[in-house]
């Protein structure tokens, strides 16, 4: 199943695939964003497996939305990284943050 969804002015497909991008921890109402890094770039990253992003949300619908959207944006800095761009976790996570600040700006205007 495969939904279409408006996010500011970019389309957007949902699947049931979001599930193993967002994560919620189990101690608190915290939601993150989650990358596996693909394997062949672990050795770029110190060894790294994964990596997590804070949504800063609560909004279930939201934090989705914002989820499928990161995860578009790390599968293409994953791409420049092949392509010899040199870019730490730390550094992405700035990206993605500054995505999800973005987001947060854009969904006030509709709450």
């Amino acid at each position: 199943v495969t939904v279409r969804l408006r996010f500011g002015d970019r389309l957007l497909e949902m699947s049931q695939m979001y599930r193993k991008f967002l994560v919620k921890n189990l101690s608190n109402s915290s939601v993150y964003f989650r990358s596996h890094i693909p394997l062949e770039l672990r050795p770029l990253f110190g060894g790294s497996i994964e990596f997590r992003v804070s949504l800063e949300c609560g909004n279930k619908i939201h934090s989705k939305k914002i989820c499928v959207l990161l995860n578009q944006i790390t599968q293409s800095l994953y791409q420049e990284v092949r392509m010899g761009k040199f870019l730490t976790i730390d550094e992405m996570k700035v990206i993605l943050r500054k995505e999800i600040e973005k987001s947060k700006k854009h969904s006030s205007w509709f709450s």
